[in-house]
């Protein structure tokens, strides 16, 4: 028989025991991840194609179509048949062009067709002979620094709106003053010892600016620097 102190012993041991079992929590449940949100990919930034025309280079004897690193994608001269020269001119644009004609005056200067496209245009002679026979078989003319997203330049760096005194040979570069619109000054980058001599006819770059240089306004390709009639 326990006396009365082990009793109230095993009482206090029992009580104990109870308040610690109602008092224990059940240890947190572990999170749930809940699926993450898929996030878009990164649109990917285009990059310009280096094969792609980028410029268009006009020479006194014909003109050029440039890549984006400089690599001449085609070239052509200006008595090449009008075939030759509207495939060149199809490598640089992509938009069909306005086509036209130009009239001759009956004698010395053919008539004309034209493909023009906003701030350029093309033309190519009409003729029954050979094309290599004739002075002008074909022409262009620019009057806009970009033609479809393509910049337009002569051999030696001029555009329309640069300054017409940084050309080389300004000084002595052949003026003419009946051109509308302003003065013609011709460079000649393949023969630049003729710029300034009308002794010898060479086909040549014109610029149009005014009397003084200031910006070009035009290019016209070619130019004669000594008309022979």
């Amino acid at each position: 028989m326990h006396d009365n102190s082990t009793l109230r012993r095993l009482l206090l041991v029992a009580v104990a025991a109870l308040t610690l079992a109602g008092c224990a929590t059940a240890a947190p449940a572990e999170p749930v991840a809940s699926p993450s949100a898929s996030s878009p990919s990164p649109t990917p930034t285009p990059t310009e194609d280096p094969d792609a025309p980028a410029a268009i280079v006009i020479g006194p004897a014909g003109f050029a179509v440039h890549s984006a690193t400089d690599e001449v994608l085609t070239e052509v001269r200006w008595d090449a048949e009008p075939d030759a020269l509207l495939e060149a001119v199809d490598v640089a644009f992509e938009a069909d062009p306005v086509t036209g004609e130009e009239k001759g005056d009956g004698t010395h200067i053919a008539d004309f067709d034209t493909y023009a496209w906003e701030g350029l245009t093309l033309g190519i002679a009409r003729l029954d002979f050979p094309r290599t026979d004739y002075f002008l078989p074909a022409w262009i003319r620019v009057d806009a620094p970009t033609v479809e997203e393509l910049d337009v330049v002569t051999r030696t760096g001029q555009h329309v709106g640069s300054d017409l005194t940084t050309m080389p040979g300004f000084a002595e570069a052949v003026r003419r003053d009946w051109f509308e619109g302003g003065v013609m000054y011709l460079t000649d980058p393949e023969f630049p010892e003729r710029v300034g001599s009308e002794s010898k006819t060479t086909k040549m770059i014109g610029l149009l600016g005014t009397p003084d240089g200031g910006p070009v306004t035009a290019i016209h390709s070619p130019q004669e620097s000594y008309l022979g009639f």
